[in-house]
This record gives C-alpha cells, structure tokens and sequence, in this order.
C-alpha cells in the first residue's frame, strides 16, 4: 500500500493534508479494523481515512460522527464516491460525539481521531468514555493540539504525545496516545 498526500485546497477548520496523511500512515502501520473519526467536517480527513482502511487487507469499518446533519450527509456522499461501499463499511452519524461512543461495544475501536469540539473539558470527557471502547495497543489521535486551542495539555495528561507541525490556521499540531 503506498500512502499519498492529499494535496486539497486548504479549508478554515479542516486538518492540514499533512496531519490527515500523518494519522492514515498511524492507522495502516497499527493495522487498524474500526476507526472512529469525532467531527467530520467537510469529509477531507475522512475521505483519507476511508481510502486507507479500504486499500488495507480484510474486513475494515469507519465511523464518523459529525453533529451538523448537512455536513454528515456531505461526508457520507464524499466517502461514497471516494471508495463506494463494496470497498469499506462506514457509518456518518449525525449526533452528538458522546452518543456515538456510548452506543459502541467496549474494546471495539483500534483508533480514534479526535477533531470535533476543541475545548479542554470536551475532549477530557470524550477520551474518558472512549477508553473502555478502545482494544488494546489503540490509537488516541489528536487534532488542534497546539496554538489557540492547546489541548497538549490534555494529551500530555493522560502520557499521550504532541507533534507540534506547520499550522495553516490559528491551532494545528498532532497528539498521539496509544492505549495499553
């Protein structure tokens, strides 16, 4: 499998090509079944994220949660045309994060990628109710780890760690926590 950059015109609020390239190679290297994405935005992450799990070996799931319902319908018409479903089952939730981690089986996820509500306390809570959904040796992914936001305070108080990248916008970096 050969991983590329996504070479997208950047969008305000979307993760740099160079993280959601980051995050895929993390998640193929960890060989990843069932991955959770929190905010799906406009679909860029999601669309890279769906094509390296379909272009993995074996039986591979996607889940989105994306609040705003016109944006979820976005990413979900965005990933059917970037793998079709005959290549990967996916799921774009429109709801709340934290009703979509609750309905998940515990020790069902390999890999989480957290980029929807940036605020501390928010993503304090999400990896306090994603950790009994996590399997063992999972990935906890982090966007907006540094700048405006800094949740590296967050990821660094659980042991997870922080890349701090090129930012495109006022917050960026990559936090990284593998769950034992």
């Amino acid at each position: 499998m050969t991983l590329t950059l996504q070479h997208l015109e950047h969008v305000e609020g979307s993760a740099e090509p160079w993280i959601a390239d980051l995050v895929c190679a993390l998640v193929a290297a960890n060989d990843c079944k069932r991955v959770l994405e929190t905010g799906g935005f406009l679909g860029h992450t999601s669309v890279c994220l769906a094509q390296t799990l379909a272009a993995l070996e074996g039986e591979r799931e996607l889940l989105v949660a994306e609040i705003d319902p016109d944006r979820a319908l976005a990413v979900d018409t965005a990933l059917m045309e970037a793998v079709g479903a005959e290549k990967l089952r996916w799921h774009v939730y429109a709801q709340d994060v934290m009703q979509v981690i609750a309905a998940q089986p515990d020790e069902s996820l390999d890999a989480a990628w957290i980029d929807d509500d940036h605020q501390a306390d928010h993503v304090t809570a999400e990896v306090q109710a994603l950790l009994p959904k996590m399997r063992a040796n999972g990935l906890l992914l982090f966007h907006d780890v540094f700048g405006s936001v800094e949740l590296h305070h967050v990821v660094e108080r659980f042991g997870g760690y922080c890349l701090s990248l090129p930012m495109l916008g006022p917050a960026g970096g990559l936090g990284i926590w593998q769950v034992r």
